[in-house]
């Protein structure tokens, strides 16, 4: 049957197998739409453990950045 099906020119590619691998091992509603775009729900995409920790990192680091500036512009009004 394999034989046919790449004689045919419809077997799947190790590419294509990859693809699938990474879809079936992803997120629940992931649809491919058009010529190769993936579609994710952003909502489950947010609710996923890791866009929760990406968003404490950021949330980290903004907070981190301002308190920063604050010092910095702090020291520069001091000395004018």
């Amino acid at each position: 049957m394999k034989a046919i099906l790449k004689m045919l020119g419809w077997k799947r590619s190790a590419s294509d197998e990859r693809i699938r691998r990474l879809l079936s091992n992803s997120y629940e509603n992931v649809e491919v739409v058009g010529r190769g775009t993936i579609y994710i729900d952003p909502k489950e995409v947010a609710r996923s453990v890791e866009f929760q920790q990406m968003s404490r990192q950021f949330e980290q680091l903004i907070t981190k950045g301002q308190s920063e500036a604050a010092v910095v512009c702090s020291q520069q009004s001091q000395n004018h």
